[in-house]
């Protein structure tokens, strides 16, 4: 037998069909082994899935969720907060509400987590406590990305405390990677990569290493100012955007696959299309048009490193913002200038528009008059009609109480105001 029919044999063997995994893996999600469970595929999906069905005010990824959760439990139990959610990377994330009723869910979720669980030695019963914190973490979710519920949920306790951060799918797949490193010691792959060929970039090995301020990109994650500062444990310091409680500030970074990736000097922010000849000269993904000019001007308006290129002073960075800034508005990053005959049109149809909702207010309001009209005369003829019938009966009971020579001087004045106000109306059918 040749290895292709060997592999194709031990495949049909197999119970369900496979998928394709975020590493090119194959993965029988209905007959799970744990060889084949992997780390980087983990991440990535969870990276990539939505919180409760996407049925949330801002993306939140099951990847963050779990990352949170790890960190709220007691050392012992990190790891298994960490990967209580692993068998959705394969499943997906189902809202709570719906597994019961999916047939065989619960089946395919628990070989799953058992495969993941022999994959990285942890015990095979989710901890109560993991149970419990995966419980009260849906109050903190709730409070701080859903709507408003109209009845109070049900399976939550107290909040557990955290605060939501709302990672890009791929700061959320770094964050959990790197917690499942540092609970477990096991490395991850290295991760690929993708950097913006249009930024002229050097690999981390190259980058100065005396104090000179430089652009260093993390990945695909983030884009900003730095400097080697020579600290054994974080040698590179940086200008992060996002500090909780401070918001911007000077944070450091490890020296390793977890640190900046790549670096670029300053000077390559500056380039105007017209001096390279392209017409595309710099493109900024992931909005760090706007992060980078504010680690910018608190590089100048802060303690800077003494050593290294010195002519990166005050002024030199505002001016370095400020390009990035006018760059980002132009043609390349805003919508192309509409021409005065596109400008013509869309004023014509805007006219033609607004000419059309103001003639369909007009006749609303017509119509809504119109109605009102016809119901009061409506009101009107009932009421007529009811003191007809009224002084029909006072009519013939006054008849009656004549002839037996009762009077009623009340049952008199009434007869008397229902022919009147009859009269006035149209005239009275009594005799």
């Amino acid at each position: 037998m040749t290895q292709a029919e060997q592999t194709h044999a031990a495949h049909t063997a197999r119970e369900g069909d496979w998928m394709q995994t975020a590493t090119g893996r194959q993965f029988w999600p209905i007959d799970p082994r744990p060889e084949e469970v992997c780390i980087e595929d983990i991440a990535h999906a969870l990276s990539m899935l939505c919180r409760f069905g996407g049925h949330c005010r801002r993306f939140y990824s099951v990847a963050e969720h779990s990352v949170l959760l790890s960190r709220s439990v007691a050392p012992e139990h990190a790891l298994w907060a960490l990967m209580h959610d692993a068998s959705e990377a394969y499943l997906v994330d189902v809202p709570r509400p719906i597994k019961p009723s999916l047939m065989g869910y619960r089946e395919a979720e628990d070989r799953i987590m058992s495969a993941v669980c022999e994959r990285f030695d942890m015990p095979v019963d989710m901890p109560a406590e993991v149970k419990h914190a995966d419980g009260r973490i849906l109050a903190d979710e709730a409070a701080q990305n859903m709507e408003v519920p109209p009845v109070t949920w049900n399976d939550t306790g107290a909040p557990l405390g955290v605060e939501l951060q709302f990672w890009t799918p791929e700061r959320a797949r770094h964050e959990l990677l790197s917690r499942f490193c540092d609970l477990t010691g096991i490395a991850a792959q290295p991760e690929p990569t993708a950097v913006d060929v249009r930024v002229p970039l050097e690999p981390m090995e190259t980058a100065p290493k005396d104090g000179t301020p430089i652009l260093l990109f993390f990945g695909e994650d983030t884009r900003t100012a730095g400097w080697w500062t020579g600290d054994a444990e974080y040698p590179w310091a940086f200008i992060d955007t996002g500090m909780v409680d401070i918001g911007t500030g000077v944070n450091h970074s490890r020296d390793d696959k977890y640190g900046p990736s790549h670096w670029a000097p300053f000077k390559c922010l500056a380039t105007t299309p017209a001096e390279t000849g392209e017409v595309e000269a710099v493109r900024w993904p992931n909005g760090c048009n706007e992060t980078v000019p504010e680690a910018l001007r608190f590089l100048a308006n802060n303690d800077r490193p003494s050593g290294g290129e010195q002519s990166f002073n005050r002024a030199h960075l505002y001016q370095l913002a400020g390009e990035i800034e006018r760059m980002a508005k132009s043609p390349l990053y805003a919508h192309p200038p509409v021409s005065s005959a596109d400008a013509a049109t869309i004023e014509r149809k805007a006219l033609e528009e607004a000419t059309f909702m103001r003639n369909a207010a007009v006749k609303s309001r017509q119509r809504a008059e119109t109605a009102e009209a016809e119901a009061a005369d409506l009101r009107r003829q009932l009421a007529e009609s009811n003191a007809r019938v009224e002084l029909r009966c006072l009519e013939e009971y006054e008849a009656f109480a004549l002839s037996v020579g009762v009077s009623n001087s009340a049952r008199t004045q009434r007869i008397a105001k229902l022919r009147a106000t009859l009269s006035t109306e149209g005239g009275s059918d009594a005799a």
